[in-house]
C-alpha cells in the first residue's frame, strides 16, 4: 500500500481530535525508512528503481533497518505500554502502525517485510502487489485509489477544516500522478 493512502484510510478508521497527529504519525512512520533509502539510493547514488529494488533493497543492512518499523510484536508492545501507561496518544500511533502492517502484509510481494520480527524472520509472500504488475497491481492500484478517495471523502466530512483537505488533496494528488507517470510500478 502507498503511503498517501495508509495515511488516508488510518485517519478515516482511527483518528479523533485528540489522537489525529498520532494516527498521522502511526501510518507514515513504518514507511520512514524507505524514504530513506530511496533518497541514498535514487538521489545520491543514482540507482534505477529495478537496480534499488531488486539488489539493495534485500541487504542485510537495509532489512535490519526497515525490521523493527514493520514488526507486528514491537507494535504490539508499544500497545500494552501505552494501556499501561493509560497513553490515548501511544494507543493511537501504535493502532494506526499495526493497522499499516497488516495492510503491508496483505499488499507486498517480492518487497514483503519481516513482520513477525524479533521472533522470526519469517516473510509472507503476499499474492497481491500494491506496485508489481505481476502480482495484479493493475487490478489493485484503482482499487487502492478508490478506497483512498472514499477515506479522503471521510476524513474531510468528519471534520472540513481546511488542513484536512489539504491532507486528502495531497494524498490522492500524489498517488494520482504516481499512478499516471507509471511512477508507482516498475
Amino acid at each position: 500500500m502507498n503511503t498517501p493512502a495508509h495515511a488516508m484510510v488510518n485517519f478515516a478508521l482511527l483518528e479523533r481530535d485528540e489522537n489525529a497527529r498520532w494516527v498521522l504519525a502511526g501510518a507514515v512512520l513504518p514507511d520512514l525508512p524507505n524514504v530513506v533509502f530511496f533518497a541514498y539510493h535514487r538521489v545520491l547514488l543514482g540507482q534505477s528503481a529495478e537496480e534499488m529494488y531488486s539488489r539493495a533493497f534485500h541487504t542485510n543492512a537495509w532489512q535490519l533497518v526497515m525490521a523493527p518499523f514493520h514488526a507486528m510484536p514491537l507494535v504490539l508492545l508499544l500497545m500494552a505500554m501505552g494501556a499501561v501507561r493509560k497513553s490515548g496518544a501511544i494507543i493511537a500511533l501504535a493502532l494506526s502502525m499495526l493497522l499499516h502492517d497488516f495492510a503491508d502484509l496483505l499488499t507486498h510481494h517480492s518487497d514483503a517485510h519481516r513482520h513477525l520480527w524479533p521472533l522470526s524472520d519469517w516473510r509472507w509472500a503476499s499474492p497481491v502487489s500494491y506496485w508489481e504488475r505481476a502480482h495484479h497491481a493493475a487490478v489493485y492500484v484503482p482499487c487502492e485509489l478508490g478506497v483512498t478517495i472514499v477515506a479522503s471523502w471521510i476524513v474531510w466530512r468528519r471534520a472540513p477544516e481546511r488542513w484536512r483537505l489539504l491532507l486528502s488533496v495531497a494524498a490522492n494528488g500524489w498517488l494520482l500522478a504516481a499512478y499516471a507517470t507509471g511512477l508507482a510500478f516498475w
